[in-house]
């Protein structure tokens, strides 16, 4: 993926490294969208591999917003809490949504596109 996205108030996105999933980021660092890869089941080796996924791509998109705020002179952090991504908690809460987006998709009939209720988490088949 290039690098951060230099124009004022852009979205900054993150990929992990197997390509699987992209995350993207508003100017103020909440999660705009996540966009996962119809064939991630043949690219991870399970849940626990595309919850890791998942953060990766969330720690690059950070990275990059970071990057551009430094390259823009705005570095000044905003006012707001910021989750822990090191935090086990977290993870297993990224996890156990993961594991319900799953068994959701596995009971609905096949579709292209599956969304998540605030449509933020995008799964494509």
């Amino acid at each position: 993926m290039a690098g951060p996205d230099l124009r004022p108030g852009a979205m900054q996105a993150g990929v992990d490294d197997d390509g699987v999933v992209l995350v993207r980021v508003a100017p103020d660092g909440g999660v705009a969208a996540v966009e996962i890869s119809p064939r991630w089941r043949e690219r991870l080796p399970g849940v626990d591999a595309l919850a890791a996924a998942v953060l990766g791509a969330y720690r690059q998109a950070l990275l990059n917003r970071m990057a551009a705020r430094l390259m823009s002179g705005s570095a000044a952090e905003p006012p707001g809490p910021r989750p822990d991504v090191g935090d086990e908690g977290w993870l297993a809460g990224v996890r156990d949504a993961l594991d319900r987006t799953y068994r959701q998709l596995a009971e609905v009939p096949r579709a292209d596109v599956a969304t998540g209720p605030a449509r933020i988490v995008r799964v494509t088949r």
